[in-house]
């Protein structure tokens, strides 16, 4: 005897129903003996065994397989929670708490961060430095945002509600320490850039600029307490504007936290000196000291070089700046 199955199985992917069809084959040698039940009487004794029921060969073909599973996700570091490499920098105050700039982590960060002259930086200033060093570099990218990530986690339930980030390159840091702690981010935008009913700083000075920023209302309320991360704190004034815009909103601000920092500038103790002390109780975290970037991450090309290049030019200019380094 010959017998013949064909089945199909439907399950969903992403909305779209895959099929899997799988045909069985079952082959006798010989006709089947009656099948023995409970009250068949027993064989005789000089009776020859029955042959195999039948052999069962089973083949299955899989139209739309399911996919293969992603591969496995890089290793991470360990959180470090107790915190032992976090040290305060002795000449700053006690509410000022910096990476250790000894620690070779710390260093690896500081030399991913090139920086640039007043001739080819977006804005008139001694040293503008290139994030893009960072987030060109995955692996310094990932410890960056870890360093953030491992501080709040290991503040448990006292720890932030919210990430708040700073435009433009408060967007770049602050989204994936927000996805890692799961907790909301907000942004903090330049004056025309967002929907909706918004609260507005005012207008405020920086170290190159006149600026106003927005949030948009109700983003956070009374009783949270927000983290306000940027990539850079130079003369405070537009973290300040992030904390006035926080504090209007009924909020707190838990920590103002920067990858950079300029001593020089003492933009952290501005802020721990505004409107008589009014957040002299706000932590500031930094991650790293200008000073230990150093000069050799000067990455201003060639004299001559001109600000911005056409495409068609852009191997030429990119060999002769390359060249022109070794």
């Amino acid at each position: 005897g010959f017998g013949f199955g064909f089945g199909f199985s439907r399950f969903g992917g992403f909305g779209a129903a895959r099929e899997r069809a799988a045909c069985f084959f079952f082959a006798a040698p010989e006709p089947l003996p009656p099948i023995e039940t409970a009250s068949s009487p027993p064989p005789p004794e000089n009776a020859v065994p029955s042959p195999p029921r039948c052999s069962v060969s089973v083949c299955a073909t899989f139209f739309c397989p399911p996919p293969p599973p992603p591969p496995p996700a890089p290793p991470q570091a360990p959180l470090r929670n107790d915190l032992s490499y976090i040290t305060s920098n002795e000449d700053a105050r006690p509410e000022h708490v910096c990476l250790d700039q000894n620690d070779p982590n710390v260093q690896s960060i500081a030399k991913s961060l090139p920086w640039y002259g007043p001739k080819h930086s977006p804005h008139d200033v001694p040293s503008f430095y290139d994030v893009s060093g960072i987030l060109e570099n995955p692996a310094v990218f990932r410890m960056v945002v870890d360093f953030f990530v491992q501080r709040y986690k290991a503040q448990g339930k006292d720890g932030p509600t919210h990430i708040a980030g700073f435009d433009a390159r408060g967007f770049l840091f602050g989204p994936p320490i927000a996805l890692a702690l799961s907790l909301p981010f907000v942004m903090i935008r330049k004056a025309g850039k967002l929907p909706g009913v918004l609260v507005s700083s005012g207008q405020y000075v920086t170290e190159y600029s006149t600026d106003e920023t927005v949030m948009r209302l109700g983003s956070v309320t009374s009783g949270d307490r927000v983290v306000l991360v940027d990539d850079l704190i130079a003369t405070g004034g537009t973290a300040l504007a992030g904390f006035d815009l926080v504090d209007m909103l009924g909020a707190t601000v838990h920590e103002f936290a920067a990858m950079i920092t300029l001593p020089f500038l003492d933009g952290v103790g501005k802020i721990h000196a505004y409107k008589d002390g009014k957040y002299e109780d706000v932590s500031c975290f930094t991650m790293v000291d200008d000073n230990s970037i150093g000069a050799d991450m000067c990455m201003d090309p060639p004299e001559g070089t001109p600000r911005v290049v056409k495409a068609e030019d852009a191997r030429e200019w990119a060999a002769e700046i390359a060249a022109a380094r070794k």
